[in-house]
């Protein structure tokens, strides 16, 4: 039976709304009653839906299952596949130097134009990028690499000593030992740390939300994760920004691409070429 004619027999205890499948019922209680079962396995945060922690999780992984059809571009999510694809569809003609695409070809070698007025150039080289994010992308090249791993763990490091003095932690007495367990320390500050996960303490809470954690090193690394949002959309693109000023700077490209005749005579743009009369004796003043 089609699900839209199918009864809906199954009501939430708490707002009397109806359902399908006892899932969905399941899934929708849990709004009200605020559990949330379903954590990441590579951070502190829950989930009311397994399928919310599945896409969560990618951003942790960087796994990219939905390829686009056209142009092989891989997304975390299928919605962000089926919007990029209509780009495709609907806006054939794609900029050589940013992500930008476009209706029409007069359009894009207008905007293509724009970029070869401005060059941004790398500090650690001498290559020049059309773009700034491309070129902060490239000066990460330059950072140095890890290039130095521990021998007893999965960590690396960026230099020699530190590396030795830190698989030197591998080794030597423990004297610290927990009070609610077998395990054992070389400093009492492990130790405290340890003890937090039996009494169940968490002191180190987040800047930028309620969520706190036993670790610091926890609550750095879900910190990470408010750092890298990007609140601010552009009004006429897909593209994200993680400042408001960012995206207006980039809204006047768009902006000039919609008005491509300036005015001799002031910084105004205008659609037409030819300016009303009445502006026209405006400016000449």
């Amino acid at each position: 039976m089609n699900c839209t004619m199918a009864e809906k027999l199954h009501f939430c205890q708490y707002c009397g709304k109806s359902f399908v499948r006892p899932g969905s019922k399941n899934a929708h209680e849990r709004i009200h009653t605020g559990e949330k079962p379903f954590q990441c396995q590579y951070c502190e945060k829950r989930f009311t839906e397994k399928g919310h922690r599945t896409k969560h999780e990618r951003t942790h992984t960087g796994e990219k299952p939905f390829a686009c059809q056209y142009c092989q571009k891989t997304f975390r999510h299928s919605n962000s596949k089926n919007n990029h694809e209509k780009m495709h569809k609907e806006k054939p003609y794609k900029c050589e130097f940013c992500e930008i695409r476009f209706a029409d070809l007069e359009l894009k070698k207008k905007h293509e134009y724009n970029h070869s007025l401005r060059t941004f150039k790398c500090k650690y080289c001498e290559k020049k990028f059309a773009t700034s994010y491309k070129r902060k992308i490239h000066k990460k090249t330059h950072k140095r690499k890890k290039s130095y791993p521990c021998k007893h763990c999965d960590k690396r490091f960026k230099r020699k000593d530190i590396k030795l003095r830190h698989e030197r932690t591998h080794f030597g007495p423990r004297p610290y030992k927990c009070v609610y367990c077998e395990q054992n320390f070389r400093k009492a500050g492990e130790k405290y740390k340890h003890e937090l996960i039996h009494v169940g303490k968490k002191p180190y809470k987040c800047h930028y939300c309620e969520k706190r954690f036993r670790k610091v090193l926890t609550k750095y690394k879900h910190e990470t994760i408010h750092v890298r949002e990007k609140p601010h959309k552009c009004d006429y693109c897909e593209q994200r920004f993680t400042k408001k000023n960012e995206k207006k700077m980039h809204e006047m490209m768009h902006k000039e691409m919609k008005k491509p005749h300036k005015c001799n005579f002031c910084d105004k743009r205008f659609r037409c070429r030819d300016l009303p009369r009445k502006m026209r004796r405006k400016c000449m003043k």
